[in-house]
């Protein structure tokens, strides 16, 4: 039992230790791709968030002109388009 529990030595050691670090830093390399991609991801629903505000704002916008008489389409005059 003694000789099946003996932990390898020399270069068969060094060599599992090896492959062992190479799978850590392969796992964090996938971890770290995984997190980078995910706030990537985040970043990007954000700024499609703000511009979805932006734009329900401006509509908004040109429905408060529209009805007040306005060209919603004109500069920022607050002038009345009759008067």
């Amino acid at each position: 039992m003694e000789g099946l529990m003996m932990e390898p030595e020399g270069k068969h050691r060094n060599s599992i230790m090896k492959q062992r670090i190479l799978a850590v830093f392969g796992l964090v390399e996938i971890v770290l791709r995984c997190t980078l991609t995910m706030n990537d991801f985040q970043g990007l629903m954000m700024v499609e968030g703000l511009i979805t505000e932006l734009e329900v704002w401006k509509l908004h916008r040109q429905t408060l002109k529209v009805n007040r008489g306005q060209n919603p389409f004109q500069g920022h005059s607050n002038k009345p388009k009759y008067g």
